[in-house]
Formats: C-alpha cells, sequence, structure tokens
C-alpha cells in the first residue's frame, strides 16, 4: 500500500514542529551567537539525508551482489549505446584514479560484467564493454533502486519535488562551478 499524499496540514506541521537539526542549529547560536548557524540548517539536512540514500542504494544493490562503485561503473556503460567507454572515460565519469579504475575493471571482469576490448582504430587504447550479464544486472539494479526511489517521493506533490529538484540543480551547478575556477 502506498502512503497518501502529504496535505497542507501535514506539511506546515513538519515545519514548525522541528527535528534533531533545529536543535542543532538552536545550541550552535545559544553557545555561539557571533556563529550564523542558518547554513546548518540546509547541509545537515543534506547529509542526513544523503546517509539515508547511501543506505537505501547498498540495501537494493546488495541483492545482485554489487557495490556502489560497480553500480556506478556499469549503469555508465549501460547508458551508452554500444555499452561502451574507454578506461580513461570511465575514470574521468567515475572520479578516480588509474590506479583505481584499472583494478575496478579487473574485479568487474572476474565477476564477468565487463570485458576489456581493444580499440580497433588504437590499439593502445583499451575499451571497456558491458556483457549481456552486466547489462541485465544493471537494469534489474536499476529497476529496483528506481521503485524504492519512487517510494520514497510518492508521498510529495510533483510539484514540490519540481521545486526541490530544481534548487538542488541550481546548487549542484554553483558548486561545480566554484570548484572548476580554483
Amino acid at each position: 500500500m502506498r502512503p497518501m499524499k502529504r496535505d497542507l496540514h501535514s506539511a506546515v506541521r513538519a515545519m514548525t514542529e522541528g527535528d534533531d537539526v533545529d536543535s542543532i542549529v538552536t545550541e550552535w547560536e545559544a553557545q555561539r551567537p557571533d556563529f550564523d548557524a542558518r547554513p546548518l540548517a540546509v547541509f545537515s539536512r543534506l547529509l542526513r539525508l544523503g546517509r539515508h540514500i547511501d543506505h537505501l542504494r547498498r540495501t537494493v544493490f546488495a541483492q545482485y551482489g554489487l557495490e556502489n562503485w560497480q553500480f556506478e561503473m556499469i549503469t555508465e556503460l549501460r547508458r551508452k549505446p554500444n555499452r561502451q567507454l574507454t578506461a580513461g572515460q570511465l575514470m574521468q565519469k567515475t572520479l578516480v584514479s588509474s590506479g583505481t579504475i584499472t583494478n575496478r575493471i579487473d574485479r568487474l571482469e572476474n565477476q564477468g560484467l565487463v570485458q576489456r576490448v581493444r580499440d580497433p582504430r588504437d590499439g593502445r587504447v583499451v575499451i571497456v564493454q558491458a556483457t549481456e550479464k552486466g547489462i541485465s544486472i544493471a537494469d534489474e539494479a536499476m529497476a529496483a533502486l528506481l521503485e524504492k526511489q519512487r517510494e520514497l517521493l510518492d508521498p510529495y506533490e510533483p510539484h514540490d519535488i519540481a521545486i526541490v529538484t530544481a534548487f538542488l540543480r541550481s546548487m549542484l551547478a554553483d558548486l561545480d562551478m566554484a570548484q572548476h575556477m580554483q
């Protein structure tokens, strides 16, 4: 049974009752009035949401014998029309070092989820290609993850989800731009 959409009354109650993060902000403000602790109201909640999301993902992926990094690498390949990327492209997409990517490709290859092939145009380039087994597991794990995520969002109105999505997109774009300018 799916939960009912949150009505205005329950949303207002959630906003006015407060939570642990509100207590943290209030305590900081009491102990250090010279601090502007308001950013904690956003970032502490994002951190806590991140922990919940990480736990959900680990739980789903464990059903398929995957860890987060394995899911990320396989789905990077799965989304490509030819189901392949170079090792360098995978390294950039997953934000890991060359040594780490080599180790991860080895592990995925040993599990039969990917295979290495040489680029026919340049034999020095290694192409990593998802196997049929890798594609199947990626599809199954993604379907299960999306279902769990839909369940979490189901109580919220589409309009509210769109507002949160736009805010997070904007915030992430700003943070990404600031990091690239450093």
